[in-house]
């Protein structure tokens, strides 16, 4: 999946990404605010940078997670953290049909 990173926070994150190997995550949205569960990835390459500190990045889903405890504002970082719950029982998982059509066609569009 592809990620256009241009907010101060998500450059530092970008920047301990690269020089510490972390793994973060993505909660998932919704209308009313973030849910209890994202995905768990790994960047995988930075395509491009601007001389503006922002970056287009190529991230995997590694995992899932469930939310344990989430901090808008981390006492140390710009970007936002939180402890979480790996969910291993669904690191094979296969996406029915209809999600792996959907991933197809978005990806023939990009």
């Amino acid at each position: 999946m592809p990620l256009h990173i241009f907010e101060e926070r998500y450059q530092q994150l970008l920047n301990d990404l690269e020089t510490l190997d972390l793994d973060f995550g993505l909660p998932y949205t919704l209308s009313n605010g973030t849910a209890l569960y994202g995905c768990q990835v790994k960047m995988i390459d930075v395509s491009k940078r601007y001389s503006s500190g922002e970056a287009d990045i190529l991230v995997e889903c590694t995992g899932i997670f469930k939310m344990v405890d989430y901090n808008e504002k981390d006492p140390i970082k710009l970007y936002p953290s939180g402890d979480v719950q790996l969910l291993e029982q669904y690191a094979s998982y296969p996406a029915q049909e209809n999600v792996r059509e959907e991933l197809r066609i978005f990806h023939d569009v990009l």
